[in-house]
């Protein structure tokens, strides 16, 4: 049946011009289901036009369609303009089912990034609110491929494309720390839901964008005390995963070992603790326990002997030569 319908392709074209809007809608329905087919695929820039239909039902007839997924996203992607430029009808209605048509062929093509950078570039905050939209169900890979895109957006004129763009680059967390500096930027934003939101990024980053505490360290004094407590938060962050880091770090600390007069002593990280057994100094530090006189360096599930004594893996000192 598509294959037939697909030699009259032509015919149904003329259809879309006819009088009676539920023979138009008609015509649509069947030229989308055929935008897969070799023939069918030509008939998209007509489907298309058909939003600036006079009759609601008509429009949405091409929204459905579009969303059926049938046509190729390269076609989707090279008519993507046409759809764009509806954005400024006079229409209401036309620029809503503009609207919901583009958020599915973003959808549908959003591997094409010249059609991201393309909705970016636009300007029209309707256009760059449904490429928001689309990006907002991408993770965090995904997204860091339209990291220019975003850029683009960071001086747009609607504060509500600002703050959606902060959003999404808080959403990538610490793997777009290069995206820091376009939060930095918004920092400075007339708009205080455009700082919260570029406040609010930077703490996601974390550590990642400990470079900027400066620049936080100035919101903390903002005039909108939502922004201040986000700055404080964001800092605060930052401070604790700097703080979580510099414990690993020492974690991992290699020992230098002093040996004179046969004794031997080991410099410590603060972490490692003392005990006292018996009258036996010792250290316990990570896998390695440290007696006078003698150390192992195994770690603590292994088994090994110590004559008079030694420390299980829970700390406790016991008498007699065992295993431990």
């Amino acid at each position: 049946m598509g294959e037939a319908a697909a030699e009259h392709c032509s015919e149904l074209a003329l259809l879309l011009q006819n009088e009676h809007f539920g023979i138009r809608e008609s015509a649509v329905v069947v030229l989308s289901g055929l935008l897969g087919t070799e023939r069918g695929v030509h008939q998209l820039g007509r489907v298309l036009r058909m939003l600036e239909d006079s009759h609601p039902r008509v429009r949405w007839a091409v929204v459905k369609g579009i969303q059926g997924g049938a046509c190729p996203e390269k076609a989707l992607a090279n008519n993507a303009q046409q759809v764009m430029d509806l954005m400024g009808n006079s229409d209401c209605g036309v620029r809503r089912t503009a609207q919901e048509c583009l958020k599915e062929v973003i959808r549908l093509a959003v591997g094409q990034e010249k059609l991201v950078e393309a909705a970016a570039q636009d300007g029209n905050p309707l256009v760059c609110k449904c490429m928001m939209d689309v990006l907002k169900r991408l993770d965090q890979t995904e997204l860091m491929t339209h990291m220019k895109s975003l850029g683009m957006l960071i001086t747009n004129q609607d504060p509500e494309v600002r703050q959606q763009c902060a959003d999404l680059i808080g959403k990538m967390g610490p793997i777009a720390a290069e995206g820091s500096g376009l939060l930095v930027e918004l920092l400075h934003d007339k708009d205080a839901r455009v700082r919260w939101a570029a406040v609010t990024g930077l703490g996601k980053m974390g550590s990642s964008a400990s470079h900027h505490g400066e620049a936080l360290r100035k919101l903390s004094q903002d005039g909108d005390a939502i922004t201040r407590r986000a700055a404080m938060d964001a800092l605060k962050r930052m401070a604790m995963q700097s703080h979580r880091s510099s414990e690993q770090n020492m974690d991992r600390y290699n020992p230098s070992w002093d040996v004179s007069s046969g004794t031997m002593s080991m410099h410590i990280s603060m972490s490692g603790h003392r005990s006292m057994m018996g009258g036996m100094n010792g250290y316990n530090h990570g896998s390695m326990n440290i007696f006078n006189g003698g150390y192992d360096r195994r770690p603590q599930s292994s088994p090994g002997y110590m004559m008079g004594g030694f420390i299980s893996p829970n700390n406790q000192y016991r008498q007699g030569s065992r295993r431990f």
